[in-house]
């Protein structure tokens, strides 16, 4: 006499029976018991665990029980997939494919799919109209097994190792909201990048004084590049001496330097200007300004007077009697002669 009983935590059965009775099963002997069990739609991941008790007695009266379960994951009937993928590695000259693959390998349709991807620093769109944006948007509908694709070139702006975020995908159905997203990227970007710097020396002058401009440059890059700077003077200076051009190969991390010497002609706020030709160069800092002020008038030398002098000096002018002076002239007495 023993007894099935099934618990199917509420799948519902299409075949078969929860509830089994077994007259007789011989020592080392089995029985199967096999249902079909319906797999629910469902648009959240669900766990459903499945009970079996069972029980019965020996011909000698004595009673048997035992118990066992299996949890079963139920998967929702949606799934998205989305791969991106990009040319690595990359000259900081050249532009970079990103493709996006964005797949339906669920069982309905999804419909109002926003597709969002991001632009990264030091990156910036290619050949799109916005190229301005921080994200690239694109709007689908698929059905089960359908997949689409988009791809656009961005352009880097400096070398080095970078990081693709993931892009992403969002929709909604039954007022609940859903979300899926595609893998990051690493890319590493080749090639040279060099920064200008412009400085001067001293940065506060008088009218007709001379100034050192240093113009700088260093290959922060992985390669070398050909350079080529000239420098552009502002009005009412005069070169004095040196050159204000650069013409060189600059190797990977190395740095370089000219000086040149000028005369400020003209008052104010002198602001210089960017270099009219500056061939390889990727970034420019510190634009030099100098201002320049009227040049100080000097102090006259005081000249020391003798008491005798200043008595000379300070008696035409002296309104006072003839008391005041003679006790004057006792004071300066004796602090000559002390």
């Amino acid at each position: 006499d023993v007894k099935v009983n099934i618990d199917t935590g509420g799948l519902y059965v299409i075949e078969g029976f929860i509830q089994n009775y077994f007259k007789v099963i011989e020592a080392s002997d089995s029985e199967t018991i096999r249902l079909k069990l319906k797999i629910p739609y469902l648009m959240e991941k669900k766990s459903f665990k499945i009970l079996v008790n069972a029980s019965g007695v020996d011909i000698k009266k004595v009673a048997y029980s035992a118990k066992n379960s299996k949890t079963i994951p139920i998967l929702p009937v949606w799934k998205l997939q989305i791969q991106k993928n990009i040319t690595n590695p990359i000259n900081v000259n050249s532009s970079a494919r990103v493709d996006l693959k964005i797949k339906n390998t669920g069982l309905i349709d999804i419909n109002s799919i926003e597709l969002i991807d991001t632009i990264p620093k030091d990156f910036k769109l290619e050949n799109m109209a916005e190229k301005n944006n921080k994200t690239i948007l694109w709007n689908l509908n698929l059905t089960p097994n359908e997949e689409k694709h988009y791809s656009y070139f961005l352009k880097p702006l400096k070398i080095g190792f970078h990081n693709l975020p993931s892009a992403k995908a969002y929709w909604s159905r039954d007022g609940k909201h859903y979300s899926a997203e595609s893998n990051e990227l690493p890319i590493i970007v080749n090639g040279s990048y060099v920064i200008l710097t412009k400085t001067v020396s001293p940065t506060i002058v008088e009218l007709g004084d001379v100034i050192t401009v240093t113009l700088s440059v260093h290959n922060t890059g992985n390669a070398p590049v050909n350079i080529r700077v000239e420098d552009k003077l502002p009005l009412n200076t005069e070169l004095i001496n040196g050159s204000t051009i650069m013409d060189q190969i600059l190797k990977a991390n190395e740095t370089s330097q000219v000086d040149y010497t000028l005369k400020m002609q003209s008052l104010g706020r002198i602001k210089f200007p960017k270099p009219q030709k500056a061939l390889g160069i990727a970034d420019l800092e510190n634009m030099a300004v100098v201002l320049v002020v009227n040049k100080t008038a000097p102090k006259p030398t005081p000249t020391l007077l003798s008491p005798e002098a200043v008595i000379k000096e300070a008696l035409p002018n002296l309104g006072m009697s003839w008391v005041a002076i003679i006790l004057l002239v006792v004071y300066l007495v004796i602090k000559r002669i002390k």
